[in-house]
């Protein structure tokens, strides 16, 4: 039976509708609203839904603020205070947060239990990798993956400061697919745990087969919303895309997980503000980290993909996250360079207690957001496609935000920062490289933005023909040029495209830079990089332009193919443009006459073309 039964026994013991109309969420008992044993799920009442949050707002709650129906009740998070605290307008104007708490049910299972079916998945799992051995790559997670994807509670799993690692009990609390996921994504930094890189000698770990116990687990829970199910959606579409299939944008059927862990998100409030609930302070950070992981993914993966945002504005309010939302229930990890001295001298770790790198990102998420609207909504390519001045002016308040952003960056993690081999212990990665990455291709956005008008009239020079008409005199077709651009660029859009060849010089020598430990990037990311090259190559207004351009492209192919040995999210960008030099050059674009040229002398067709 579930909590608060007491009051469907005896009514006359719950609080009169009017007191709990204003019952304060503070002066509540903190309950989870997903306790870790999975023993309940809860769904969140829309304002919209079929059921009214203003009509909940008076029903009789218990003093744990639950009022229960049998098989379900409903709980009420109301973030309205007493009348005594805020004036009735201010008491009003707060949002009556209720949620439906019911036992899950698997519709699979002839009684609606999951219990056996999870009892054979651990069996399975603990068969692939021994639970010693797990809480290993647990403690290889929270060190190398954790920074940018916050989305696991080190204060549930009883970490430990000097190694992070969990024990292997406090593998329990987390269901089978999470933990499988979560020993995947891990397994790429084993080499930096002596027991694992040595273990492997005795008994390989799958991945493969990791992964797809996640995928199978994620996809039985999809209809029971949870904590657990959306951290393992999120660690899952992190998952490296495979050699077979580098010449999509994006994994196969991930487009549809990303929908689904938005949904799954909204269904179970991550994307109301927790702060006043009365919940344990482990999950409200969870919750509120989950969600800004959930908003990023989403507005990161849409605009590289060229797709519809999922998430808008006005349909979330969850604050900025704060050191707070990074601290660890009765620990504190001491900086590497802090570690060895008193407890009193010892400052705490920005990886662990900060927020580094992922606070980062969450910031970089906000401006990516508008930038997307502003650029690359439907209407907005349309009404700027042919307006260059428009762009010009719009695409500087965005360069100037990206540039205060990284201004703004701690100094280990500047974008010129370069780590120092000698003296770092590796313990964390240290080197912000997706957080870099990510700015590089959302500054390479905005360019392509701004010089998207130039591109759409066409080269410079005669403007190659982009379209034609038909000539009444000889019947046959000529070109017309667009008279929006006229043929000779103008200094601002020479500077322009300049300053973004600065760019990719930049994204060139940071890539040239990468190390075992960065992997955290998305594919796409290279790719946008190497398009810009590209156009840039287009739109070269001379010929020492264009040769400038090559130069660049050429050492931009070099790094791609010596880092993709190791980095595959490389794959992508490396594969556009070899597509385009296998065809040639010359052959799939329509270049001016000074870029045809520059082409041909500084890119003569390899011997193997011919």
């Amino acid at each position: 039976m579930l909590p608060d039964a007491r009051y469907e026994e005896n009514p006359a013991q719950a609080p009169r509708a009017a007191e709990a109309a204003n019952l304060p969420v503070r002066s509540q008992p903190a309950r989870a609203l997903d306790p870790q044993d999975g023993s309940l799920t809860s769904q969140f009442f829309g304002p919209s839904g079929e059921t009214d949050p203003y009509l909940l707002r008076h029903m009789r709650f218990s003093e744990e603020g639950s009022c229960n129906f049998g098989q379900f009740q409903y709980r009420s998070l109301y973030q309205g205070t007493t009348r005594t605290e805020l004036s009735p307008s201010d008491n009003n104007n707060a949002f009556p947060v209720h949620f439906m708490i019911s036992a899950p049910r698997n519709p699979f299972s002839k009684d609606g239990s999951e219990e056996p079916e999870e009892h054979t998945q651990r069996e399975d799992l603990d068969r692939l990798v021994d639970p010693e051995l797990g809480a290993r790559l647990v403690g290889l997670f929270l060190r190398y993956v954790f920074p940018s994807l916050p989305v696991l509670s080190r204060s549930t799993l009883n970490v430990r400061t000097e190694t992070l690692i969990p024990k292997a009990k406090a593998l329990d609390n987390l269901p089978s697919y999470l933990l499988a996921a979560v020993y995947a994504s891990a397994d790429m930094f084993r080499r930096y745990d002596p027991t694992l890189n040595v273990s492997r000698t005795d008994a390989e770990i799958h991945t493969t087969a990791l992964w797809r116990m996640a995928h199978r687990g994620i996809m039985r829970q999809m209809h029971m919303p949870r904590l657990a199910v959306i951290q393992a959606l999120l660690i899952y579409l992190q998952r490296p895309m495979e050699d077979t299939i580098t010449a999509t944008t994006d994994s196969p059927g991930q487009w549809p997980l990303l929908g689904s862990v938005v949904q799954l998100a909204s269904q179970i409030g991550l994307h109301l503000d927790c702060q006043l609930w009365p919940i344990p302070e482990w999950e409200k950070r969870l919750r509120r980290r989950l969600w800004w992981v959930v908003y990023s993914e989403a507005i990161w993966r849409s605009l590289l993909l060229g797709l519809p945002q999922p998430i808008q504005a006005g349909q979330w309010e969850v604050t900025p996250l704060g050191e707070k939302d990074f601290l660890i229930d009765h620990l504190q990890c001491p900086t590497e360079e802090t570690a060895t001295q008193t407890p009193a001298l010892q400052k705490p770790c920005g990886f662990c207690h900060a927020g580094h790198d992922f606070r980062f990102l969450a910031d970089l998420t906000l401006i990516s957001y508008d930038v997307y609207q502003s650029f690359y909504t439907l209407s907005a390519t349309k009404g700027l496609s042919n307006d260059f001045e428009g762009s010009l002016n719009l695409g500087r308040i965005y360069l100037d935000r990206l540039n205060k952003w990284g201004a703004q960056l701690p100094k280990q993690m500047a974008l010129d920062a370069v780590s120092n081999t000698e003296t770092r212990d590796y313990f964390h990665s240290g080197s912000a490289s997706h957080l870099k990455l990510a700015f590089f291709t959302l500054k390479a956005m905005v360019y392509r933005a701004i010089i998207r008008p130039l591109a759409n009239a066409g080269p410079p020079e005669s403007m190659a023909p982009t379209s034609t008409h038909l000539d009444e005199n000889t019947n046959q077709c000529s070109p017309t040029a667009n008279s929006s651009i006229t043929a000779t660029l103008g200094l601002e859009s020479s500077a322009i495209i300049q300053d973004a060849l600065n760019l990719s010089r930049q994204a060139s020598q940071w890539a040239q830079r990468l190390g075992s430990y960065d992997r955290n990037s998305f594919s796409p990311c290279f790719a946008t990089i190497s398009n810009l090259i590209m156009l840039l190559l287009l739109l070269a207004p001379t010929a020492a332009s264009a040769k400038e351009v090559l130069a660049v492209l050429a050492r931009w192919v070099i790094i791609l193919r010596e880092q993709s040995i190791v980095f595959n999210n490389m794959q992508l960008g490396l594969l556009r443009l070899d597509a385009i030099f296998r065809l040639g050059l010359a052959k799939a674009f329509r270049f001016s006459t000074h870029v045809a040229d520059s082409v041909h002398r500084e890119l003569p067709t390899p011997s193997y073309q011919r």
